[in-house]
Formats: C-alpha cells, sequence, structure tokens
C-alpha cells in the first residue's frame, strides 16, 4: 500500500543532482541520503525538451515533453514528504503542476510525479544550464548519460546533441617519390 504522507519525484534535468535537491530542500546532503531513496527510472513515452523559459536562468531549460517513441532516463526520489514536494514547488514556480506519471523501476511500474510546464516557444536553452547539466550527465555516468544525448531536444524539435561525428577519413599517403632515370 503506498504511503500516504509521501509521494514519488521523477527527475529529469537538475534535480537529478542530489545536492541540488538537498539545497533546494534545505538541507544536508547526508539527510538526504539517509531519508530519501533513490532508483534510476525510466519513463516511456517522454522526452527532454529546452522549452521552457526561465528568466533567472538566461534561456530556456528542460521540459518533460510527450512523446510515442521518447524515453528518459532520470532519478526516482522515493518517499517524499507532502511538505517537502511544496518546497520544491516554490523553487520550481515556473514548472507547475507537477504531473503523475509512470516510471519503471527494476521491472516495476511505479507511481511518481514529475515537473511538466507547458512549453515556451521560440526559445533558446540556457548556455550556463546546459552547461551544468551536460556536466551532471556526464558524472552520473552511463546510460543517463547516452540517454540525455539521444533523448534531449530542442524547442524547435531539433536534437541538442548528436553522436560524435565519425573521424575524417585520413588523408592519403604520399606516393613514393619516383626516380626518373637520366635522359629518359
Amino acid at each position: 500500500m503506498p504511503n500516504s504522507c509521501c509521494l514519488n519525484l521523477f527527475a529529469y534535468g537538475t534535480l537529478m543532482d542530489r545536492d541540488e535537491l538537498a539545497f533546494r530542500l534545505v538541507l544536508p546532503p547526508a539527510e538526504v541520503d539517509r531519508r530519501l531513496r533513490t532508483k534510476l527510472a525510466e519513463a516511456s513515452g517522454f522526452r527532454r525538451v529546452f522549452n521552457k523559459q526561465v528568466a533567472e536562468e538566461g534561456g530556456a531549460v528542460l521540459n518533460l515533453e510527450f512523446d510515442k517513441a521518447g524515453t528518459v532516463l532520470g532519478i526516482l526520489y522515493m518517499d517524499i514528504t507532502h511538505q517537502e514536494l511544496g518546497m520544491l514547488d516554490a523553487s520550481f514556480p515556473h514548472h507547475l503542476p507537477r504531473k503523475p506519471l509512470e516510471v519503471m523501476v527494476e521491472g516495476e511500474k511505479v507511481a511518481a510525479q514529475a515537473y511538466m510546464a507547458k512549453a515556451d516557444l521560440g526559445v533558446e536553452a540556457a548556455v550556463a544550464y546546459e552547461q551544468r547539466l551536460l556536466a551532471l550527465v556526464q558524472r552520473l555516468g552511463e546510460p543517463i548519460h547516452a540517454n540525455f544525448i539521444q533523448h534531449t531536444f530542442r524547442a524547435d524539435g531539433t536534437p541538442s546533441y548528436r553522436p560524435a561525428d565519425p573521424p575524417a577519413p585520413a588523408a592519403p599517403a604520399p606516393a613514393p617519390p619516383v626516380s626518373v632515370p637520366p635522359g629518359a
């Protein structure tokens, strides 16, 4: 039976960083580790999109958007109290309301909530925010990093990232010098 005092929160952006979550909850990181269980979670039918303008960030931040073919890996924070969710809501007023969704955790469906806002059109990703996210997903490692690269898009629908370009073909080796006999 679900715990009525608490909910699960699916994090797909900066909240995947435990220190960021601790800061917003005004808790020491060790307390977050002690109190909240975390699991790798998969939200099928979604993708990440830089389409929510936030003035404080100087551009668009990530949002979760429906996409039948998409899959977003993130962190599920389990047993967050309603009071703690209220504190997070106050930190993310531009992403309200939170919406319910189901995520897969270790092969089982789990009820959760996620911040999903109405998209802003014609916006560009906030550069410093995007750089923080890239550093975060690299720290979190595979498979989150690979999923982030594959399932994150710009507001216009184009992929934010692409796999590294293949290396350029090697230049052909120079032809050996040809010696021409004298008088030829």
